[in-house]
């Protein structure tokens, strides 16, 4: 008896060990909990071999999906990395995409113009993202790209015209050129601390965007990065800021506030409107102001390319330290009546005051002479043409 239990023992061991791994014997390769797991791939995709038991995903193929699920390995048995440029371009019959946490990185146009696709799973593998990537996609609503990505090159979503939200990477350095522009439906959208850059039109024609947090750790914004944001109201620059492309807030309609972290070094703000630190450069006025009057701050010696422009404004003033009126400052100010110029000024920038068909009277401090001798470049006749009252006492 005592011998039959001793050989039972040992069997009921391995028996009850078994059961938690059956026919494993303990070192099997059964793949690890996974969300991927779970997924029916799609069958008939095209795959190009990289020679290296990897490959890229590079069409369609015979595949039928309008539901596409990227395999994590193709039929040859090599690991799916990468979607190849132009692979899903044009495509109209795909609705939704689950990108697979085994790839790193959507090629150029890979979706482009895919304007059916309506949901994006993006793996968490993902780490480049190529310029175009997701273009036109029309149908698109909303995206979360994944903390792994470290790049997006330019006009990764950019005429996505109904995308409404969207979350970035804590790991993106760079919100790269024209990244959004065109994204008219755009409300929402996160921007991680991670962020040093906004590129030159990057979220431009953003009709929808009423507002934005912009983290500290952003230290440039491009020209033209806001342009045409037609429905943001306010916008506060961070301490981090050091560089303003021109431009940057071109034709917001609505913005009424502009203010700046005190710990700025390079920029400030007064009553809403954005100067350099020294307050010799007017940068931008809040063009959504209601008020029809404004004067210039004392001290003020440059305004901006573009700073008025499309402004409210019926009567202005300009200090005596003024000397230079950038390109179509004032242009499209089409309410703008009188305009009180001191002697200091010494140029007038192309358009400056292009489209102000209503200017009627210049009330300028110096004599004749002194005005035939400013500077002024082509497109400011309505300006010059005026009626100039000389030797004006303010």
């Amino acid at each position: 008896m005592k011998k039959i239990i001793a050989r039972i023992i040992p069997l009921l061991l391995c028996l009850s060990l078994c059961s938690c791994d059956p026919f494993g014997l303990f070192g099997s390769d059964e793949v690890e909990d996974d969300e991927d797991e779970s997924l029916t791939y799609s069958e008939g995709l095209e795959f190009t071999s990289n020679g290296d038991g990897t490959c890229s995903l590079s069409g369609m193929g015979t595949c039928s999906d309008s539901e596409i699920v990227i395999p994590r390995v193709s039929p040859d048995g090599d690991k799916v990395t990468a979607i190849k440029k132009d692979a899903f371009k044009y495509n109209n019959n795909i609705k939704s995409v689950v990108i697979t946490k085994e790839i790193v990185t959507i090629g150029e146009a890979a979706f482009m113009g895919c304007f059916s696709l309506e949901s994006i799973t993006v793996g968490k593998g993902v780490a480049s993202i190529k310029s175009r990537a997701f273009y036109g996609c029309n149908s698109l609503k909303t995206i979360v790209i994944p903390d792994g990505v470290t790049s997006m090159g330019d006009e990764v979503l950019a005429e996505c015209d109904s995308l409404e939200s969207v979350t970035l990477s804590i790991g993106l350095t760079k919100i790269s050129d024209m990244t959004f522009y065109g994204c008219s439906a755009l409300k929402n959208i996160e921007i991680r601390g991670s962020v040093s850059s906004i590129g030159i039109r990057a979220f431009a024609k953003c009709k929808a965007l009423t507002s934005i947090d912009i983290p500290d750790s952003v230290s440039i914004i491009g020209e033209y990065a806001f342009n045409g944001c037609s429905a943001l109201t306010g916008i506060a620059i961070p301490k981090g800021v050091s560089e303003i492309g021109n431009w940057a807030f071109y034709e917001c309609h609505a913005l009424t506030s502009i203010s700046v972290d005190k710990d700025n070094k390079n920029y400030t703000s007064m009553d809403g409107n954005l100067y350099t630190k020294d307050k010799k450069i007017l940068l931008q006025y809040a063009i959504g102001k209601s008020e029809t009057a404004f004067t210039i701050p004392d001290g003020v010696t440059t305004v901006n390319n573009g700073a008025f422009y499309y402004a409210r404004l019926q009567r202005i003033s300009f200090p005596s330290s003024l000397t230079t009126i950038g390109v179509s400052a004032f242009d499209n100010c089409s309410a703008l009546t009188n305009i009180v110029v001191y002697k200091g000024l010494s140029t007038v920038d192309t358009w400056a005051f292009s489209g102000c068909s209503s200017i009627a009277n210049v009330y300028y401090t110096g004599n004749e002479q002194d005005w035939k001798n400013i500077k002024f470049s082509s497109g400011n006749d309505y300006f010059k043409k005026a009626s100039i009252s000389y030797n004006y006492v303010p």
